[in-house]
């Protein structure tokens, strides 16, 4: 499960035909300044991904 609460599946990553795919996300975008490290990175529903499109995803 993601941070979103949404369901994902192990072999379907990156697979947004799957209600379970999932991909990486940046917590803070690169374009924003984030950095490409283990530390900015977390698995993400891959709608919920989407959704954020280049917007933070840091949870508060």
């Amino acid at each position: 499960m993601d941070v979103f609460g949404r369901w994902m599946y192990y072999f379907d990553y990156g697979d947004r035909d799957s209600n379970y795919g999932w991909e990486i996300d940046h917590i803070i975008p690169v374009s924003k300044g984030g950095p490409d490290t283990i530390d900015n990175l977390r698995p993400l529903h891959w709608s919920a991904n989407v959704g954020l499109g280049n917007r933070n995803g840091l949870l508060r």
